[in-house]
């Protein structure tokens, strides 16, 4: 028996959680001792990450050198990436891919010859890194190079990753000699064939080279030993491995009485595996976890993760573009229910209007709109702000309605940031007629079919009433867009869980070197609502 600690550098929050591993002879699990969450130290991100660390030592009169360490960070917003491909569905597609995998943010893309407007915004963006793509081995040179020669032009000096054509690699370097560029193998060395892995691998290491100068993770890496992972990026092989580790779950248990006691104790704030009791957990395993999705909406951005293998039987469908990836991430900068909520307004006026109205029928439209943009402003000012749900911030009764209207306010910001941060991770039919009939063009992955999705951030983690079911109908949005010849390609039917305690960022952490009990505590914490 080993104890394991893992924490998330958030932007808002570190959070940690002390564990035991026990090695039960039918299926090994983890077990909370202790859950920590503080207010992350933005000044010296080491602090917040020790004070944690060392409440778990004293707690529990453990040594330090007697743990076994585990961490990950988004605490400073992540990698910043510029993507450049030749052709929007081809190169630049692979490498948006390449870099969200990765667990980078992408500020901008530009595909085919760079211009001057193009080079001047790259220059107010200031990315990390420019992952730079282009061509297949062997095929088009002459857009990468006049592409390098407009970059060589930047009053900026990003790191230049180059994972296109390998045959100009060597003249890609000359050219740009004044930055330092990262040869990484092509991400399309053939039109058919997409290899993301070696500058995913890449882009990952410049996270850790970059980030860790950062506010005090310098620290903690030379006092722990090794530097931390991009939280987005454990995230996302936590999704890859969950169904696999399902699987094997399944066939432990299936005719098992679960007396293994796999997971959460009783301790504040977290239920425990006997509250909820083998039937939770059985019944969380007769769900799709092979094909599902996962929500982190967070106070900047809202990450969409899928994991689904697409396949096309319809005869009147044609699939435009490649194929895209069975584990899939798209994170959105500007739909967020704190830091970015400005931005989600003027991103998803109408259908927060039209929430809006619909909720308050009784108030003056100009009215309750008016107390709505002035609540974004109030959090997007205050990001730290959460609604006091036993009303103790409110200094007389006549605040009663106030608080009642954040609380709506937040569940409309919730979901706008959901349904739009859905329709872009989603692919889309597109109507076309041919001489005889009607065909269908999908770009993109179709999710009709995908029912599990689980809910996970701050928001959708300790909400216990929200559910996409009650308030956000994906299939009325395919209809609508039908009419207008485009179809969103988002689940008909949902089971929607919920991530109790928001555990799912810090167990990913494990998933790598324990998939099995980092997906049996995360089942038998998620509530389905």
């Amino acid at each position: 028996m080993k104890h394991i600690v893992s924490i998330d550098i958030g932007s808002t929050f570190t959070k940690g959680t002390l564990l035991i591993h026990k090695e039960n002879e039918v299926l090994p699990g983890f077990k909370i001792l202790s859950y920590r969450k503080v207010p992350t130290t933005t000044d010296h991100l080491a602090k917040g990450f020790f004070d944690i660390l060392q409440s778990f030592c004293k707690e529990f009169n453990i040594n330090q050198e007697d743990i076994e360490i585990y961490y990950s960070s988004s605490a400073k917003g992540g990698l910043n990436i510029v993507a450049i491909g030749i052709v929007p569905d081809l190169t630049l597609k692979i490498a948006r891919i390449t870099a969200l995998s990765a667990g980078a943010k992408i500020s901008a893309s530009f595909s085919y010859k760079l211009s001057r407007k193009a080079i001047d915004s790259i220059n107010t963006i200031n990315p990390d890194i420019i992952l730079f793509t282009g061509g297949t081995d062997g095929g088009n040179e002459e857009i990468n190079i006049h592409n390098a020669r407009m970059l060589e032009k930047l009053t900026i000096r990003p790191v230049v990753i180059y994972a296109g054509n390998e045959v100009i690699s060597d003249k890609i370097q000359e050219i740009l000699k004044d930055f330092r560029v990262i040869i990484a193998q092509n991400v399309l060395p053939e039109i058919d064939v997409m290899n993301p892995e070696d500058a995913r691998s890449k882009i990952r290491e410049i996270f850790l080279d970059t980030i860790i100068h950062g506010k005090g993770l310098d620290e903690i890496s030379n006092r722990i030993g090794f530097m931390p992972d991009p939280t987005p990026f454990s995230v996302f092989e936590f999704v890859k491995s969950l169904p696999d580790s399902v699987e094997q779950i399944k066939k432990v248990i299936a005719d098992v009485d679960l007396n293994l006691d796999p997971g959460i104790e009783s301790i504040t704030g977290i239920r425990s595996i006997k509250e909820y009791g083998l039937k939770n957990l059985k019944d969380n395993l007769s769900y799709d976890f092979k094909n599902f999705c996962l929500i982190d909406l967070g106070g900047a951005t809202t990450d969409f993760y899928s994991n689904h293998k697409d396949t096309i039987s319809d005869n009147n469908v044609i699939y435009k573009g490649l194929p895209e990836p069975i584990v899939k991430r798209t994170v959105e900068g500007d739909l967020g229910m704190r830091i970015s909520s400005q931005a989600v307004v003027s991103t998803a006026r109408e259908y927060i209007e039209k929430e809006l109205f619909s909720c308050f029928k009784d108030e003056k439209e100009d009215s309750i709109l008016d107390e709505f943009l002035a609540y974004i402003d109030k959090i997007s000012k205050n990001p730290g702000y959460i609604v006091d749900f036993s009303g103790n911030n409110l200094k007389n009764e006549s605040k009663e309605n106030i608080y009642n209207k954040e609380v709506i306010f937040d569940r409309i910001l919730a979901s706008a940031c959901i349904l739009n941060a859905a329709i872009r991770h989603a692919g889309k039919y597109r109507k076309v007629y041919t001489s005889d009939k009607q065909m269908l063009v999908q770009t993109g992955k179709n999710l009709k079919k995908v029912r599990t999705i689980i809910g996970s951030g701050g928001y959708l983690s300790f909400m216990k009433d929200f559910t996409l079911t009650n308030f956000i109908d994906f299939g009325n949005v395919s209809n609508k867009n039908f009419e207008i010849d485009e179809i969103s390609l988002l689940p008909e039917k949902i089971d929607y869980f919920r991530d109790d305690n928001y555990l799912i960022p810090i167990i990913a952490n494990l998933s790598e070197k324990y998939p099995v009990e980092s997906a049996l505590l995360v089942l038998s914490n998620l509530i389905r609502v």
